[in-house]
């Protein structure tokens, strides 16, 4: 007789990607839109270790949970870019 086919592992999926939901900055309400459209990501420094990332926005450095001098709040910086936060509204700006 045959030996018994072993077990199947079952396929790994992937979780998904919690920012790709975030709506980019110029989908949100014109209120956002009109903030971060004065906002400029010059450096974008992503690193496993939280807390060795960093961006400079408008040549002024944050890192997560920093709230930005033109008043949105910077909630994460991911391998592409960082969400922000503002007024309840979260937005991704991604980097050029």
């Amino acid at each position: 007789a045959a030996a018994p086919l072993p077990a199947l592992a079952p396929a790994e999926v992937p979780a998904p990607d919690p920012v790709a939901s975030v709506p980019a900055w110029s989908d949100t309400s014109p209120d956002t839109r009109a903030v971060a459209g004065g906002l400029r990501l010059d450096v974008h420094v992503y690193a496993e270790r939280s807390d060795r990332r960093f961006v400079l926005i408008n040549m002024k450095k944050y890192r997560e949970g920093d709230r930005l001098a033109e008043g949105p709040s910077l909630e994460i910086i991911t391998p592409t870019g960082i969400v922000l936060a503002h007024r309840g509204e979260r937005f991704r700006m991604d980097r050029d």
